[in-house]
């Protein structure tokens, strides 16, 4: 999936993730539609992974639902703060092996 945002990382990937060492400050989410919404990792409260294939993040002001498969690698750098994008793709046009992650939804809620 082409992604509508002008970056160096690789647009078609799920996510980014940077070394150890380098923690991101914040967390972008890259909706298919376009619209883009980033919020600082220190607002982050919890975060959890379901056997459903969801992690669920919430923040003190938005509750963030990720919905796709093979998120356990996501979920360990979001942990590490180690994630600057997750990028949502659509599942009509995901051509990557199974055994990759895949990222289906994104759903920002407000609190």
């Amino acid at each position: 999936m082409k992604s509508n945002f002008s970056e160096e990382d690789e647009s078609a990937a799920s996510f980014g993730a940077r070394g150890k060492r380098s923690g991101s400050k914040m967390l972008e989410f890259r909706l298919k539609t376009g619209v883009g919404f980033a919020i600082g990792y220190h607002w982050m409260q919890s975060l959890s992974l379901t056997p459903d294939h969801r992690i669920e993040i919430i923040f003190s002001t938005h509750e963030i639902t990720i919905e796709g498969r093979n998120l356990k690698e996501l979920y360990r750098g979001l942990i590490e703060h180690r994630v600057p994008f997750i990028q949502e793709g659509d599942a009509l046009y995901d051509q990557s092996p199974q055994t990759e992650p895949f990222v289906s939804g994104i759903t920002v809620s407000p609190r």
